[in-house]
């Protein structure tokens, strides 16, 4: 066997060690965002996730019995649904995509009390 031959063998080796190394990877966090959403759900709070479109990206179930929505209907639409008419774009609903940037988590805007709108038009 010549040492071309060799060096093409430990390379191929090494390059299916790593594409091994990646599949587990991706595997674990599979199973680790499954659990994630698993929890998620077991929460009777509605946890609602954007992206900086502010389009709905994550709808647990909690989200959803409140709500009316399911999360297929929800997510990748525009988050103002939830939002009645009049306060679009007021008392710190970040309605307009206007978030600082997109590695900082936003939180609800600080007020006692925040009206949402149901999927049958009824406010909560």
């Amino acid at each position: 066997m010549n040492l071309a031959f060799k060096i093409a063998i430990g390379m191929r080796d090494k390059l299916l060690g790593v594409i091994s190394g990646l599949e587990q990877s991706e595997q674990e966090l599979e199973k680790s965002l499954s659990r994630f959403a698993g929890i998620l759900d077991l929460v009777d709070d509605a946890i609602i996730s954007t992206n900086q479109a502010q389009l709905v990206t994550m709808f647990n179930q909690g989200a959803e019995r409140i709500f009316g929505y399911s999360a297929n209907e929800i997510i990748g639409r525009p988050i103002v649904l939830l939002i009645p008419e009049r306060d679009r774009g007021m008392n710190g609903w970040p309605v307009d995509g206007s978030i600082a940037r997109p590695d900082e988590s936003m939180g609800m805007p600080e007020r006692n009390e925040i009206v949402g709108l149901r999927k049958d038009g009824t406010e909560i």
